[in-house]
């Protein structure tokens, strides 16, 4: 979601190259795990996140879809767990920025609002 998003951004004309240049450099494409996330908001302590960890070297799944065979979590924290992460990588995205003093704040917050709302289908979380 972060890549996309600088791309929205330079598309719009919003940064120029020299700025993607400055976010590769600094790691820019790293992204918290969804392990970590359910961690932070109390829905897996750590010995789950190993145990799914553990199992899922045996299988070809993903985290989440581990966590949800094992009913750890269900389908629709992994779905409100995957939007988070995509969210708060386009932020931190936002933050760098901003912070560089690459785009102005508020700008960048507009656009992420309506990259938001043109790139992410709601999920079908309730």
């Amino acid at each position: 979601m972060r890549r996309e998003f600088a791309d929205y951004l330079t598309e719009k004309g919003l940064i120029g190259e020299e700025a993607l240049q400055r976010l590769a450099d600094q790691g820019w494409n790293i992204r918290d795990p969804i392990g970590l996330l359910a961690y932070s908001h109390g829905l897996l302590p750590a010995e789950s996140i190993d145990e799914i960890l553990t199992n899922q070297r045996d299988v070809d799944l993903r985290f989440g879809e581990m966590a949800v065979r094992m009913g750890l979590l269900t389908g629709n924290q992994v779905e409100v767990l995957l939007l988070m992460q995509q969210y708060r990588s386009a932020m931190e995205l936002a933050e760098a920025l901003a912070l560089w003093g690459e785009i102005d704040f508020d700008e960048v917050m507009r656009a992420l609002h309506e990259f938001w709302a043109k790139k992410v289908q709601p999920a079908n979380v309730t």
